[in-house]
């Protein structure tokens, strides 16, 4: 099955004269990955914020996205930020909280999920990332790395089922 299905999707920012994307279709299988390139001021931002519901620019949206096979306008609140994780190239303008551990919880938190499972979540991406020594830090005190490196961690700690990553590794080192 395929995860998103686009056909002739054109996009027009508010107060654009021109479209930022015209006539794009493709499709994304189950289990791919892919990499989306091109030059500064091309649409790979925008492309990204309109297969999340919730990050949508504001302007005019022409054609059909599809996910799962229905459309994805049609996609419920919940399941979209269950299964559906996105990550912003400034890190910056995605953090809700204070601390790490607090940032790590949000979505579980948000969910509903018991207390139990959201522990076992947070130490296991903690862990996967390797990210505890900054478990306990506030988020103003990380570099701009460390900040993405959480707001990726954050982003994996609700087990999704689409990543969304717009330049997540542009801050970290090698």
């Amino acid at each position: 099955m395929e995860v998103y299905a686009a056909k002739d999707l054109t996009f027009t920012y508010t107060g654009a004269q021109a479209p930022t994307l015209q006539h794009i279709s493709f499709s994304v299988p189950e289990n791919a990955f892919l990499l989306l390139y091109g030059t500064s001021g091309s649409g790979k931002t925008t492309l990204l914020r309109l297969l999340k519901s919730e990050c949508t620019p504001k302007g005019k949206r022409q054609g059909e996205i599809l996910y799962r096979g229905k459309p994805l306008s049609d996609l419920p609140y919940e399941t979209s930020v269950r299964e559906i994780a996105y990550t912003a190239q400034n890190p910056d303008t995605q953090q809700v909280s204070d601390y790490v551990k607090n940032e790590l919880a949000f979505l579980p938190e948000n969910l509903g999920l018991p207390t139990a499972e959201i522990q076992l979540k947070i130490a296991e991406t903690v862990g996967f990332f390797g990210i505890s020594d900054l478990y306990t830090r506030k988020i103003q005190t990380l570099s701009g790395g460390e900040k993405q490196l959480v707001n990726l961690a954050a982003a994996c700690v609700g087990t999704p089922r689409v990543l969304l990553l717009d330049e997540p590794f542009a801050m970290l080192d090698a």
